[in-house]
């Protein structure tokens, strides 16, 4: 009788499961409700709605933040990563049915790591330029 030993997942389905498994685990941590934290407004006090960053692709969230404070592709995934002062925000760019890789998904938090305001947050991040 023979063993045979099961086939060992390429490097691209490892870092795809790394990635699913980092999303679920953020997904889950926003499901769960809860405060939010303080609100942090950018220096001319002009919050930016997450939803504003829906569809734009890599120039467009650059026109608006600024340039990234670090980029980094993981897969088929662009993420796009701006601080501020008090507070971090990722952009999450997938790729488009047209072609490019425009914005999905965006989080944002504090510096330690805490919950914040989103809206607040990109607005520190669009002021700092």
């Amino acid at each position: 009788m023979t063993h045979s030993r099961p086939a060992q997942p390429s490097g691209r389905q490892r870092r795809a499961a790394r990635l699913a498994g980092v999303l679920l685990t953020l997904c889950a941590a926003a499901c769960q409700g809860g405060t939010t934290g303080p609100a942090i407004t950018g220096a001319a006090g002009t919050p930016i709605a997450p939803d504003r960053l829906t569809g734009l692709d890599e120039a467009g969230v650059t026109a608006l933040l600024g340039p990234p404070d670090l980029a980094r592709s993981e897969a088929d995934i662009r993420i796009l990563q701006f601080r501020a002062t008090t507070c971090v925000a990722d952009v999450y760019l997938y790729p488009a049915a047209e072609g490019g890789r425009v914005v999905t998904y965006s989080e944002a938090r504090t510096t330690g790591g805490g919950s914040t305001d989103q809206a607040g947050c990109l607005g520190a991040i669009a002021a700092r330029r």
